[in-house]
């Protein structure tokens, strides 16, 4: 998984190879908490931020996030991290039968 911001005025990539299953439950939790608002606050939009910190391992700060995503599509942007964890961690469940890992969903 990658995200794109743009930090010191040039466009910087960061990458995480392997997301922790932990952040499947802080996925749910932070879903959960999307669909219960009927309009996104300054709260939620700060846990996001922080959710999509934890999932690249901090490699950068909510600042960095809030000053490095244009305003267009921030959110889209931010809940499509949401929505990739979730999918990853359900593409799991595909062609598994014993329990044992899948070499494509690593």
């Amino acid at each position: 998984m990658q995200i794109k911001l743009y930090l010191n005025e040039e466009e910087k990539t960061f990458t995480v190879p392997f997301i922790k299953g932990r952040m499947l439950r802080e996925a749910l939790k932070m879903n959960k908490a999307l669909g219960e608002k009927d309009s996104l606050d300054d709260e939620t939009l700060d846990e996001l931020v922080q959710f999509v910190c934890g999932v690249f391992n901090n490699q950068f700060t909510p600042d960095d996030v809030f000053d490095g995503l244009p305003i267009d599509g921030i959110f889209i942007k931010l809940q499509g991290v949401l929505t990739d964890v979730i999918n990853k961690a359900l593409s799991g469940l595909q062609g598994e039968s014993n329990g044992e890992s899948n070499p494509k969903n690593v």
